[in-house]
């Protein structure tokens, strides 16, 4: 699993590269990518057991939704 995450980091980053590069870089282009990264890098880290700030700021973010998920539930059934 690692070295998949690893490849996806690896390709995902190419595919930044080139897009800078030739000057095709747009800003939802670049969310997604660099979303992409971070999620892979979190990923990685937690396979290879490395405590690191993306999956940190990822595990945070995720209980967040959860969170207002939760309410938008207990508001409906209101």
């Amino acid at each position: 699993m690692a070295l998949k995450r690893l490849s996806d980091i690896y390709n995902t980053t190419g595919e930044l590269f080139n897009e800078l590069k030739n000057n095709e870089l747009t800003e939802e282009m670049k969310n997604v990518l660099f979303n992409l990264i971070e999620s892979y890098t979190a990923e990685a880290s937690k396979v290879l057991k490395f405590d690191s700030q993306a999956s940190a700021k990822i595990a945070s973010r995720y209980a967040d939704i959860r969170k207002a998920n939760k309410k938008i539930h207990e508001l409906k059934k209101c």
